[in-house]
Formats: C-alpha cells, structure tokens, sequence
C-alpha cells in the first residue's frame, strides 16, 4: 500500500478505504466511515457539526439519527481505531 495520511498507529491509503497497522494488519472501512474520513481530512481543526458528519455518512436527505455518529465512533473506539482525545 502506498504511504498516505497517518493517525496514530495507522497509515492511511490515498483513497482512504484501507488503513494498516503497523504488524501490517488492514483495516477496511463502510462507505459511511470512508465518508467521515473523508471529511475529516477536508476540514482539520474545525469544529464540525452533527448535522455536517450526518450528511457525510448518509446524505442531506436522510432521516439518519444523532444516535448513527455516536454508534459509529464507539463501534470504532472498541476496535481501538480511534482514541479518545
């Protein structure tokens, strides 16, 4: 994989959809996750909104919940992808 962003302990694909640790393990993510890295990246050091990450993982026209951000992020933190800041 070529090198791309790096967060911790993982080294992130250009395309975001794949993430290694460094025993060379991969981690592959669901569209939604891919999305929020996505914005993520785009938008470092600012403050983003509930409504902005919805609207990343399911598209302004959803009738996607507050309560699928906060599923995502623990599903992800329990894994050990993402520490808490």
């Amino acid at each position: 994989m070529e090198d791309g962003a790096r967060y911790g302990n993982l080294t992130f694909d250009p395309s975001f959809s794949v993430a290694r640790r460094p025993n060379g393990e991969e981690l592959r993510f669901t569209r939604a996750e891919w999305s929020l890295l996505v914005l993520f990246t785009g938008n470092i050091r600012k403050i983003l909104t509930r409504d902005q990450l919805l609207n990343a993982m399911s598209g302004a026209r959803s009738n996607s919940s507050d309560s699928n951000v906060d599923c995502l992020i623990i599903q992800r933190r329990r894994r050990g992808e993402i520490r808490h800041a």
